[in-house]
């Protein structure tokens, strides 16, 4: 401003992420090779913001692979077991005939990936063919399997998953036709955490897609393999396919957990003022890792790098911290790594340090502040002209506290001993003249 009387403290930082689209990662396991996959796959490759690779049985010793990189190839001869190899994906999409296939190890894989990582599954398909253990990942007890009539419809819940498409959902309010001849296992009893998300009722004891959490992330069944016809039904068809496909995918991948979680990716700290770096460290089989040794590259603004160890907090398991001293103002990056037996985790944050200090406060007169404050406290407010032409006195305010008090010259002993010392010198030397 014009009458910016502090023109050395107007400079600050600001730290500006630019980052590439957001996308996910999406795993499709599967028993056999059916329609579902060659639609989902299609749907896929026209949303620039899905990767969809897969894992599907097409024989007796043969498995379809797709979007899989060779180091994940290697070593895999059937559905994976490690929990390693689901570290890159946001979401599980798996039918139940493949679930049915699964050794228990690659069901200790899932569930730690839904769990711990905070990834999506969903179940598609007969729910009696689920294992055991993967009963958990269900969000319901029993279901009714049946075709589809010539008028059955669908009445998705416009607050749930597909809250996006709210407002055209509440255009198509009379619920949207499903094919004839689709086969359907309808939710007949959910379990008390979960929801419905789609049903052929308007009360949703009919549920098609139900939901719930599940540890850090979220599991759904759809009661279908034939969402793929819908696209051949017409324009609205097809774009319905298209919108329940995104609106589901994202909900399932967005409670994703990256391994390395800095408490801040863009730190704010003062010049020669001591500031915390702290991480979070996510271990290979996604659960706390409270015995790694992460370490923070710190490029100063002139170049310099630092180089800290991060020391484990003793209250919470894989939680590490060290303080830094920033001593230049301006963009310190950091890189966050993390060395672990079967992965090596890299990430990068800012730390934006500035100037600060009594000195660089600003210290602009503000008049008109000043006058609001003694009118809300019932003052006078008096400027600096005023004061120096002598007008104005400062007066006291009746309700202050006073106290007087007085004080006999004999109650001090220095003073009476002074006047004594007087009164006897005038007399000695009274005496010594009168002598003589």
């Amino acid at each position: 401003p014009p009458n910016d009387y502090r023109p050395d403290n107007n400079l600050d930082f600001v730290g500006v992420n630019v980052a590439e689209p957001e996308s996910f990662k999406l795993l499709y396991l599967g028993g056999a090779l059916n329609w579902e996959w060659r639609f989902l796959r299609i749907h896929a490759e026209n949303n620039p913001q899905l990767q969809l690779s897969a894992i599907i049985k097409s024989g007796p010793q043969s498995y379809f692979r797709s979007g899989i990189s060779e180091k994940s190839l290697e070593n895999l001869e059937d559905y994976p077991e490690s929990t390693i190899f689901y570290a890159d994906y946001d979401a599980v999409i798996l039918d139940c005939q493949g679930a049915a296939l699964l050794s228990e190890a690659a069901i200790e894989a899932l569930l730690a990936f839904v769990e711990g990582k905070g990834g999506g599954i969903l179940l598609s398909g007969d729910p009696a063919l689920l294992p055991e253990p993967l009963l958990a990942l269900c969000p319901l007890y029993s279901a009714q399997s049946l075709l589809s009539g010539p008028q059955t419809k669908m009445y998705p819940d416009a607050e749930l998953i597909f809250d996006r498409q709210a407002g055209r959902l509440a255009r198509s309010g009379a619920g949207l036709r499903l094919p004839a001849g689709t086969l359907l296992w309808l939710g007949q009893k959910l379990k008390p955490g979960a929801r419905n998300a789609l049903a052929l009722d308007q009360t949703g004891k009919q549920s098609l897609l139900a939901v719930q959490s599940y540890g850090a992330g979220r599991s759904a069944f759809l009661g279908t393999q034939e969402t793929w016809k819908w696209r051949f039904e017409g324009t609205q068809e097809l774009s319905w396919h298209n919108s329940f496909w995104n609106c589901l995918l994202l909900w399932l991948a967005e409670q994703k957990q990256e391994q390395l979680q800095p408490e801040n990716t863009a730190l704010q700290a003062a010049v020669d003022e001591v500031c915390r770096l702290a991480i979070f460290v996510m271990g290979s089989d996604f659960s706390p890792a409270a015995d790694s040794s992460p370490k923070a590259y710190i490029t100063a603004p002139n170049g310099q790098l630092h180089e800290i160890d991060l020391q484990p907090d003793s209250d919470e398991p894989g939680f590490y911290s060290a303080d830094f001293l920033p001593q230049l103002p301006g963009e310190h990056r950091i890189r966050w790594q993390v060395k672990l037996p079967e992965q090596n985790l890299s990430r990068e944050s800012l730390l934006l340090a500035r100037q600060s200090g009594k000195e660089m406060q600003n210290t602009e007169y503000h008049e008109e502040t000043l006058r609001d404050i003694a009118r809300i406290s019932g003052g006078k407010f008096f400027t600096s002209k005023d004061f120096l032409s002598g007008r104005p006195t400062l007066p006291l305010s009746e309700q202050l506290p006073q106290r007087q008090s007085s004080k006999p010259l004999a109650s001090s002993w220095t003073l009476l001993l002074s006047i004594c010392a007087v009164f006897t010198l005038q007399w000695a030397l009274r005496r010594h003249h009168g002598l003589k």
